[in-house]
């Protein structure tokens, strides 16, 4: 939703989707328990990844392509949503991002891991868990009133839906403009929420970030943090 003088509050399903397939497929081979990372294990609530690293003949691949893939898709949602088209790419902006996200994470054979073996077979065997684990339900029922999205997509919506009411976002807005006696100036922010437990911010940039679902399910801390972000766009 975008508001005149207010953030625009994205809740995108494409483009996390493709920023958990990644993080999915690391946290599936437990590459995580090693390093600070987001692991997506909110007890309760998100379904926890399985761990595919104890199956007969499992890939093992490196932590070191693990990262360096995921700064690639970084760079490609980073890409997409500058709108700098690719040679050769649809004129229509949803398909360019698609094109230039799936680039990346070019599911499911992965051809752009190919000089990366064991990670690219980690990623094709992760392919098909990763969208049970991402249309199943969460791990306690959602609360009556909730949005009928069904599975972990749901879950995620219902957490960044800002009904009822007017949301943390427009309540943190006012807030900004109580304290400095006027109308904040125009400007839009996109968020968008990544199904993990920490770090809480993923990426943050002046108009973007990328957060996780443990700082959106904490209306306070959430509401803190998005103050110090409007703030100088205020």
């Amino acid at each position: 939703m975008s508001f005149a003088g207010r953030p625009s509050w994205r809740a995108s399903l494409d483009l996390p989707q493709h920023l958990h397939l990644a993080v999915f497929t690391r946290d599936a081979y437990r590459l995580a328990e090693h390093i600070d990372a987001p692991t997506p294990a909110m007890p309760g609530r998100l379904p926890r990844v399985p761990d595919l690293s104890t199956e007969p003949d499992a890939p093992t691949p490196a932590l070191a392509d693990w990262a360096s893939w995921w700064q690639e898709v970084l760079a490609a949602d980073r890409a997409a949503r500058s709108r700098q088209p690719l040679p050769g790419s649809p004129p229509d902006d949803y398909a360019r991002a698609a094109l230039q996200r799936h680039a990346i994470v070019d599911a499911p054979d992965f051809l752009s891991l190919a000089e990366r073996p064991e990670l690219q077979r980690a990623a094709q065997v992760a392919f098909h868990p990763f969208h049970s684990w991402w249309s199943r339900g969460p791990d306690r029922p959602r609360s009556t009133g909730q949005l009928s999205v069904p599975g972990f997509k749901g879950e995620l919506v219902d957490l960044i839906d800002p009904n009822p009411g007017p949301g943390i976002v427009n309540e943190t807005v006012r807030r900004i403009e109580q304290n400095l006696g006027r109308r904040v100036a125009p400007f839009n922010v996109d968020i968008d929420v990544l199904g993990t437990a920490g770090p809480e911010i993923l990426v943050q940039e002046d108009d973007y970030a990328l957060v996780s679902s443990e700082l959106i399910s904490d209306p306070q801390r959430f509401g803190t943090w998005l103050e110090r972000m409007l703030l100088p766009l205020a």
